[in-house]
């Protein structure tokens, strides 16, 4: 019993069935009871019969329509369930007494009771309601009198239709477990686009963090340091003037190196990433960029062929591409630069390697190095690894490895 707008169709056409089941064995029963009896309709037992049909529909639209005000619980209530058939049992044997033919009005409600219920609580209903059918069939007197072929065919004849009936009540029972199924997966797919919302807008204020970081330990250093050495060429001008000049002029070499830093970190805020392009060009628009910023011989060796990638993986290796050569232009001192990408084992390895002074024993352990930080926690993020080492020869890796797919 489910609200139409959520029944598939095939339900919504067994209710309307099941429905006009019941308007047409009524309306044939009271037609027929009407025929062979007269003068029913000059006495009280016709309003009376007319009053118990009226009540027997009543109860049952009513019943229909709380079942279907409560579409999501199902099953219903057992209580419930239980006294609803009680009143329509009572009014079927009022029926009964004016007729036998309103025996049909129990198998609609037999299948409407068997629908609300789960089949381990059918049998007192099933019990109720056929013993209400064998009333007017006569079976007590075929018994008493050992009329076999009679009680062995309403025997049958029961057993096919609580044969119909768990057919419809597993039916039911399936509908349940996939709607349940449907919403539990409902559930889950709001919880994921929660916790995705609330994954971007950590990753969005863990970037902010770096950035931060990164521009206090950069710009900030920088300009305490201006503020020293313009004090410094101050006092130098009274008394060695070439010496304050030689200060004023490292200290504008600071300041355009600080404004070189300051364009990269506000280049890295503005940038889009990929611009809509593979990973392997947008990795080669990379090196092309920090080649013509910084002069550097940056070779790119990126794989042209790549199986579709999540979006996620493919900004994550840019912006690690990003950072690794940025950093080899503001600290290696390098010459020359590699940048490539390349596929082993069913993981994407993206390498930057340079010849620069490379990493001294412990670089790594002090505190500071927010670019790497970012670096790895974008890498792991996806399940990869990143891995910064200096080279044998000199110079510096960084490796960063995340599984495809």
């Amino acid at each position: 019993m489910t609200n139409h707008s959520h029944q598939p169709s095939w339900m919504r056409g067994f209710l309307i069935f099941w429905r006009m089941i019941l308007w047409i064995s009524l309306a044939v029963s009271i037609f027929f009871t009407v025929r062979d009896d007269p003068a029913l309709l000059l006495s009280w037992r016709a309003p009376a019969m007319l009053l118990a049909v009226a009540g027997f529909v009543l109860v049952y639209e009513l019943y229909e329509r709380s079942s279907l005000r409560r579409s999501g619980s199902w099953p219903l209530p057992y209580r419930d369930v239980l006294g609803y058939l009680i009143i329509q049992l009572a009014l079927v044997l009022i029926l009964l007494h004016f007729s036998g033919g309103f025996v049909g009005a129990l198998f609609a409600l037999m299948a409407q009771v068997f629908a609300a219920l789960p089949m381990r609580r059918w049998p007192l209903p099933t019990a109720a309601i056929v013993a209400v059918i064998a009333v007017p069939l006569g079976l007590a007197d075929a018994w008493s009198t050992g009329d076999w072929g009679s009680v062995v065919g309403f025997a049958l004849s029961m057993a096919s239709w609580v044969a119909i009936a768990v057919f419809v009540g597993a039916l039911f029972h399936d509908r349940h477990q996939h709607e349940v199924l449907i919403a539990e997966l409902r559930q889950a797919k709001e919880r994921l686009e929660r916790y995705a919302t609330q994954a971007e807008e950590l990753a969005a204020l863990q970037e902010r963090t770096r950035l931060a970081r990164e521009m206090h330990d950069s710009l900030g250093h920088a300009l305490v340091v201006v503020n020293v050495k313009l004090e410094a060429a101050q006092r130098l001008y009274s008394v060695d003037p070439p010496r304050g000049d030689a200060e004023l002029e490292a200290t504008r070499a600071l300041v355009r190196a600080t404004m070189a830093d300051l364009r990269r970190s506000l280049g890295n805020l503005r940038a889009e990433p990929l611009a809509h392009q593979s990973l392997p060009a947008a990795l080669r628009r990379v090196a092309d960029e920090a080649r013509a910023r910084s002069g550097l011989a940056i070779d790119c060796a990126a794989l042209s062929e790549l199986p579709p990638l999540a979006p996620a993986v493919s900004e994550a290796l840019w912006r690690v591409a990003r950072e690794a050569l940025a950093n080899v232009e503001r600290h290696a001192g390098a010459a020359s630069a590699s940048l490539s990408l390349a596929r082993a084992d069913g993981r994407l390895v993206l390498r930057v390697a340079d010849d620069g002074a490379g990493l001294a024993p412990g670089d790594l352990a002090r505190p500071g190095h927010y670019g790497i930080t970012g670096m790895r926690e974008r890498v792991e993020a996806l399940g990869g690894t990143l891995r910064v080492a200096a080279q044998p020869h000199g110079g510096t890796i960084v490796e960063a490895q995340v599984p495809i797919g």
